[in-house]
């Protein structure tokens, strides 16, 4: 997110909330397989990469 310049709230739309948002990125909330492939789509990027983090 850093290098690309996103902030927390630039995932929003795809999380629902920030509160959700804050929960991902410290690990105390796990994403569905829809939301990883949600996440992967924004990013451009395999959603395997977000398996492990998820």
């Amino acid at each position: 997110m850093e290098e690309s310049q996103l902030s927390p709230q630039d995932l929003v739309p795809i999380l629902g909330n920030e509160f959700m948002v804050l929960e991902v990125l410290n690990g105390k909330c796990q994403l569905s397989e829809n939301k990883i492939q949600e996440l992967a789509n924004f990013f451009n990027i395999s959603p395997s990469l977000l398996i492990d983090i998820a």
